[in-house]
């Protein structure tokens, strides 16, 4: 996700999907690649849907 961004995301995503896409990678920033999607995998495990996902982020993982 680091580096998938793309300078004008914000005329593909609704706003909402932008906030919650920048949560993730602002809490991923300081991860090598591995850490962080053993991070997702986790965490997505550890969740219902996308929503309690990224509020879980949101509050800090």
């Amino acid at each position: 996700l680091n580096r998938s961004g793309t300078r004008r995301e914000e005329l593909l995503l609704q706003p909402e999907v932008l906030q919650k896409t920048r949560i993730l990678r602002q809490f991923m920033y300081n991860m090598d690649e591995i850490e962080a999607m053993e991070m997702v995998l986790k965490s997505m495990k550890a969740t219902k849907n996308n929503s309690e996902f990224f509020d879980m982020m949101r509050r800090g993982g």
